[in-house]
């Protein structure tokens, strides 16, 4: 067992990372009121990203465009219907990005990682969604956003995780399925696997 399973139950939610007010995120909303979700809809400029508490792969994240009411009803409804106790309402940050990063971070520091680029047409860039993987270099741009989250990683026992960032706001936080050293190692020439496994096998915090 690599991340701590009581610090798993309460990172692993995507509600987790909206209850972080120090972290820099999109605006979220979680909620079980599609008049608030609504609300929350009116005051984005570039509208809203629908997503399930829970799961991978990008599946059932939707994408409201600006002024689609209708749309934004019905697939609220549709959440709620397949059993999403609250639905996450967030505000579109990525019209004006193409490349979302996954970064690998391990005992308190980023160590590597790698971009996505979506897919033509594709407003996800989640690799099963068709996004491209490439090299990325690590920034202190990148180690500085990532910075702010880290004592409440720690805090919660979790030593893996990936982390997805698209622009200046932290996505994602997966502690579940913490991937992404394989495409940074075939990409970019690094060892993070390596790194990886050896710091987990023979270093303790």
């Amino acid at each position: 067992i690599v991340n701590d399973p009581v610090g798993l139950m309460r990172t692993a939610s995507k509600t987790w990372l909206a209850s972080l007010s120090d972290v820099p995120k999109p605006k979220t909303l979680i909620t079980s009121s599609q008049a608030a979700a609504e609300m929350f809809f009116q005051k984005q400029r570039h509208g809203v990203i629908l997503k399930p508490d829970a799961g991978a792969g990008g599946h059932h994240v939707t994408l409201i465009q600006e002024g689609q009411y209708d749309h934004l009803h019905e697939t609220f409804r549709k959440f709620l219907r397949r059993g999403e106790p609250r639905v996450i309402v967030q505000e579109n940050v990525g019209k004006h990005e193409s490349s979302e990063k996954r970064l690998m971070w391990l005992d308190g520091e980023v160590i590597g990682g790698y971009q996505r680029t979506r897919a033509p047409g594709e407003f996800r860039h989640n690799l099963k969604q068709g996004a491209k993987p490439e090299p990325l270099t690590l920034s202190e741009e990148d180690k500085n956003l990532i910075a702010p989250l880290t004592p409440h990683l720690l805090r919660a026992d979790i030593r893996l995780a990936g982390i997805d960032i698209l622009g200046p706001h932290i996505l994602e936080v997966n502690v579940l399925n913490p991937g992404g050293a394989f495409h940074a190692d075939r990409l970019n020439q690094t060892s993070l696997a390596e790194t990886i496994v050896r710091k987990l096998l023979f270093r303790r915090r």
